[in-house]
Order: structure tokens, then C-alpha cells, then sequence
């Protein structure tokens, strides 16, 4: 188990520049932060492509952080597919997933079995929306120690011009 302040497996940054970060048929999995963000991935490029395909972001922890298993912030466009985001927690928010980007696509991807203080499943962050199709979201579980109603499966930010666009085909069940 490997304890960072952010990305307890995989720390990705850079500047303005383009730069793209792809996890292409892999596990991440047992890692940690004590009270960051982003127990298995964080990537945070002020610009940029992040693309996880054919993989398995499993079992880590954000302890009071937020994003227990990815984390992508600062305006990047986000891509996964055929991929598993399951068992991981985050004190805070996101406990399978914490976005905060300019696109997000969501795709024949299983979010499951984790658990955070607000939505278990995914946050969907500020900087703009998220599609998620032909996917499954189920059995995320939110504590809710400092806002209720706890949310589960998937809570969308605060501010206007926070979307998620969900198409028929994609099975969203509340956790417990």
C-alpha cells in the first residue's frame, strides 16, 4: 500500500501544454491517501486527455479525501470504457469516481461496491457534464456525515451548467 497526499497509484500533472494520460488494459488497485484525493488515479493537467480503457481501478482509498479510485480535475476531457471502478472509498466525495472536468463520457463501464460520505458511485463536478451509457452504476453506498440526504449512486455539483446526460441503457440503482 503505497500513501501519498494525491494519486496513491498514479499522480498525473502538467501544465498547459496538452498532454494525455491513458491506463489501457490494467489494474490499480490497494493504493492510498491519508486525507488527499485520488486513492488509484489522479490526474490533474490544466489541460488534457485522460483515457482508461479495458481496466480495473479496484480497492483504494481517499481516507478524508475525496475520488477513492479516479480523480480528474482541471478541465480535462475524460474517457472510459469497458472498464471497472469497484471497491474503492473516499471520505469525502466520489467514492468510485471524482469529475471535475470540461467532458466526460462514460461508456459499457461497471461503477460498484463503493462507498464515500456523498455520492458513493460518481461526482460530477462544476467545469461542466457528464454521459454515461450502457453502463452500470449499483450497489455505492454515501454516509452523508455533514449533508443529507445521502447520495449513492450519482450526484451532479452544485453550480449551474453541472450536467449528466443518462441514455436508455444504462442501469443506475441506489446503494444502501
Amino acid at each position: 500500500v503505497l500513501f501519498r497526499s494525491r494519486g496513491g497509484g498514479v499522480y498525473f500533472t502538467g501544465s498547459s501544454d496538452t498532454k494525455t494520460l491513458t491506463v489501457l488494459r490494467s489494474t490499480i488497485s490497494g493504493n492510498a491517501t491519508l486525507n488527499g484525493r485520488g486513492g488509484g488515479i489522479v490526474a490533474a493537467s490544466s489541460s488534457g486527455y485522460v483515457v482508461v480503457v479495458d481496466s480495473t481501478i479496484a480497492d483504494n482509498t481517499a481516507g478524508y479525501g475525496y475520488g477513492g479510485g479516479i480523480v480528474v480535475d482541471d478541465n480535462q476531457s475524460f474517457t472510459m470504457r469497458n472498464s471497472t471502478v469497484s471497491g474503492n472509498s473516499a471520505g469525502l466525495y466520489g467514492g468510485g469516481v471524482w469529475l471535475d472536468t470540461y467532458t466526460t463520457d462514460i461508456l459499457q463501464s461497471t461503477i460498484s461496491g463503493n462507498t464515500a460520505g456523498q455520492a458513493g458511485g460518481v461526482y460530477v463536478g462544476d467545469n461542466g457534464g457528464a454521459t454515461i451509457a450502457m453502463s452500470t452504476i449499483t450497489d455505492n453506498s454515501a454516509t452523508a456525515p455533514y449533508t443529507s440526504p445521502a447520495v449513492h449512486g450519482v450526484q451532479v455539483g452544485l453550480y449551474p451548467g453541472s450536467t449528466a446526460t443518462v441514455p436508455a441503457g444504462t442501469l443506475i440503482l441506489t446503494g444502501t
